[in-house]
């Protein structure tokens, strides 16, 4: 149903981030998946926050569609090699599903792979249901509710943090 790739500036076009932030504003989600602090992301916000020489330790995959129509892009936070990543994703909502876990597990498959971490965290507000199911679906467990442990939107929020270990995502012991 899906490709996923590792974005590479100069290999991908240069519309991509004006695509993914039209993605974002047209599904009414950029204040749902970039949640922290009172100020809204901005489009140079969203290129800053990609910009692998301002975050080394973060890495943006790109779904695409069979057709080549872009699907959605999911990223990790804090990549450790040989240790762990937190993850994150966004799908336009006519992916939601099937297309979606496929590109997730092909971007967990990926991470895992590429650079043999341990385990790949996730963490989201509590009341982001949505999320969590689609985190459990893909073989994330529930590993605690940390209170008051996020900015969402300004305010404290609770977190829920979920967990995936390589060996059950590879053994499919989920």
């Amino acid at each position: 149903m899906v490709d996923v790739w590792p974005y590479a500036e100069g290999v991908f076009a240069a519309d991509t981030f004006p695509k993914m932030w039209s993605w974002l504003v047209e599904e009414g989600m950029l204040r749902t998946v970039f949640y922290e602090g009172t100020r809204p992301l901005t489009l140079p916000g969203l290129v800053r926050y990609f910009d692998p020489l301002l975050n080394p330790g973060r890495l943006l995959l790109l779904a695409t569609a069979k057709s080549g129509e872009g699907a959605g892009f999911s990223w990790f936070d804090h990549v450790m090699p040989g240790i762990t990543a937190y993850a994150s994703t966004f799908f336009r909502r006519k992916f939601w599903g099937p297309a979606a876990a496929e590109a997730n597990r092909i971007a967990l498959d990926y991470i895992f792979a590429v650079y043999r971490l341990a385990r790949v965290y996730a963490i989201t507000p509590a009341r982001n249901r949505l999320a969590i199911a689609h985190a459990q679906r893909l073989g994330f467990r529930l590993l605690t509710l940390a209170p008051d442990m996020l900015d969402y939107h300004g305010g404290p929020a609770t977190a829920a943090v979920l967990t995936l270990a390589r060996d059950d995502f590879e053994t499919g012991g989920f």
